[in-house]
C-alpha cells in the first residue's frame, strides 16, 4: 500500500501537539489516526482503487472529529447519545486526483472550546480553533479543488461554516433545509460561499473519476440528505506471488443524522417520523440494489458488496450493544422498525425480567427511557451488531400507534 504523507503544514503543527503515534506523522494504513490541535483525523481509506488493473477512480476518505487523547469523545452507552461529555461531530474529506469534497462542518468553535474547557466567548480562542480546522481541511486537500456538501441544517453539522468562509468554495445545501430560521443564524456566513441549493435525489456531485449521488432521506430535518459514493472501494487478496486472487468491495454512504449513527436516530415529532417512514422505503431499496457488484478480476462471478454508513457522530457507533456494524442490515432494521411502530406492540425493557438485549434477540420491538427531553428510545434488531433505534417522545410513539392515555379523574 502506498504511504500517504501528511502535508508539511500539518506536520509542523503536529510537532507542537501530542500525537496518537510517536512516529513521524504519516498515514501508513487505513485506520491510522493523528491529532492536530483540537482535532483527530483518521484515514478511513488511503489511495483506494490505485491498482493499475482496477478500473475505478482512486479515492481517499478522511474522518475528522473534535477530540483528542486528552479530551476523548463521549461514551454513548450512558444515555443513548445524551451526554455531558464531548459530543463530537463528524466531518469527512473525500479526495480524488484533483478534487476534495468536505462533507459537513462539525460542531463549530464555540462547542469545541466548551468541550475542551476553554472560554467559548473569547473570540481569539474561537478564531484560533477556526484556523486549525481550516488548515486541516486545506492540508488534506492539498492543491485539489475544494467543494463542501452539507447533510442537514443543524448547528453541529454546519458549525465550522465560519472557518472556510470567504474562500468562495462551492457549497451544496438542500433547499428544503434552507429555511428562514436557518438563514437568520447562518445566512451571512453562507453568503461567503458559492451556495448551490438543490433537491435531494436530483444532485450528483462529480469529483472527476468518482461521483457522489444525493439521496432524499427527510425526517430528522425537512430535507436531510444522504451522499452515496457510487464508486465502490475494492480491496484485493493477493497470493505469495503478488497476484490478485479475490476481491471485495465497499460502498460508502455519508449519512449525517438522517439514519442515526448507531445509537438511534433522533426524530422530534410525528410528522418527522412519518416523513422518515416514507423516505426509508426508497433508501432501503436503493441500498439493496447498490450492494451488487461485478468481480473486478474479470471473472463471471457476482459478489455482494458491503455498505458502510459513515454517520454524523462517529462516537455513536459504540453503544450498549457493542460496535454497530452500520451496514445494509441497519437500514433494513430501521425500515422494519418504522413499519412496526404503528402496530403499538412494543414491550418495555425489563419485560418478563429480560434485558433489552434478550428481548431484541427474541424479535421484539423494545422501548427504554432516556431521561432526556426526548424521553424514549425504541429499538428493533435480532442481531445486536445491527440494532436500529429511534429516539423520540412517548407521546409521539403513542400518537403514531393510535394509543390514547386517559387523564386521571379529577377529585
Amino acid at each position: 500500500m502506498k504511504k500517504w504523507f501528511i502535508p508539511a503544514t500539518i506536520a509542523a503543527a503536529m510537532a507542537l501537539t501530542t500525537t496518537l503515534f510517536a512516529a513521524e506523522p504519516v498515514f501508513e494504513q487505513n485506520g491510522d489516526k493523528y491529532e492536530f490541535g483540537h482535532f483527530t483525523v483518521e484515514a478511513v481509506e488511503l489511495n483506494a482503487n490505485a491498482e493499475d488493473f482496477n478500473e475505478n477512480g482512486d479515492v481517499s476518505i478522511y474522518h475528522i472529529m473534535d477530540y483528542t487523547a486528552a479530551v476523548p469523545m463521549a461514551d454513548s452507552y450512558d444515555a443513548n447519545g445524551v451526554t455531558d461529555a464531548n459530543n463530537t461531530s463528524s466531518t469527512y474529506v473525500v479526495t480524488t486526483a484533483d478534487q476534495a469534497l468536505v462533507i459537513d462542518l462539525g460542531n463549530g468553535a464555540p462547542a469545541t472550546a466548551g468541550h475542551f474547557g476553554e472560554d467559548a466567548e473569547d473570540q481569539a480562542v474561537l478564531d484560533a480553533i477556526d484556523a486549525e480546522f481550516k488548515e486541516l481541511i486545506q492540508s488534506l486537500a492539498g492543491d485539489r479543488k475544494i467543494t463542501v456538501a452539507i447533510t442537514h441544517n443543524h448547528g453541529d453539522h454546519v458549525g465550522y461554516i465560519t472557518a472556510l468562509a470567504g474562500e468562495g468554495y462551492p457549497l451544496y445545501f438542500a433547499e428544503g433545509d434552507y429555511n428562514e430560521r436557518f438563514q437568520r443564524t447562518y445566512g451571512e456566513s453562507f453568503a461567503q460561499y458559492d451556495l448551490i441549493l438543490f433537491t435531494p435525489g436530483e444532485l450528483t456531485i462529480d469529483l472527476g473519476d468518482v461521483a457522489l449521488e444525493s439521496i432524499d432521506c427527510k425526517g430528522h430535518t425537512d430535507a436531510s440528505v444522504l451522499y452515496l459514493l457510487t464508486t465502490p472501494v475494492v480491496h484485493y487478496t493477493y497470493n505469495d506471488a503478488g497476484e490478485a486472487t479475490d476481491s471485495s468491495a465497499t460502498y460508502y454512504l455519508f449519512a449525517g443524522d438522517a439514519v442515526g449513527s448507531g445509537s438511534t436516530g433522533w426524530f422530534f415529532s410525528k410528522a418527522g417520523i412519518d416523513l422518515f417512514s416514507e423516505s426509508i422505503v426508497a433508501v432501503e431499496a436503493k441500498m439493496a440494489a447498490t450492494v451488487d457488484y461485478n468481480d473486478y478480476l474479470g471473472g463471471e462471478e457476482k459478489h455482494d458488496a458491503v455498505l458502510h454508513i459513515l454517520g454524523g457522530h462517529g462516537w455513536q457507533i459504540w453503544n450498549r450493544f457493542g460496535t454497530c456494524a452500520m451496514d445494509i442490515r441497519y437500514i433494513e432494521n430501521l425500515k422494519t422498525l418504522t413499519e412496526k411502530i404503528p402496530e403499538g406492540t412494543w414491550v418495555a425493557e425489563g419485560t418478563d425480567g429480560k434485558t433489552l438485549e434478550e428481548l431484541l434477540q427474541e424479535g421484539y420491538v423494545v422501548t427504554k427511557p432516556t431521561g432526556a427531553w426526548l424521553d424514549t428510545s425504541i429499538y428493533y434488531g435480532p442481531e445486536l451488531d445491527a440494532v436500529a433505534g429511534i429516539t423520540t417522545s412517548t407521546a409521539t410513539l403513542n400518537e403514531i400507534a393510535g394509543i390514547t392515555t386517559e387523564e386521571p379523574a379529577a377529585n
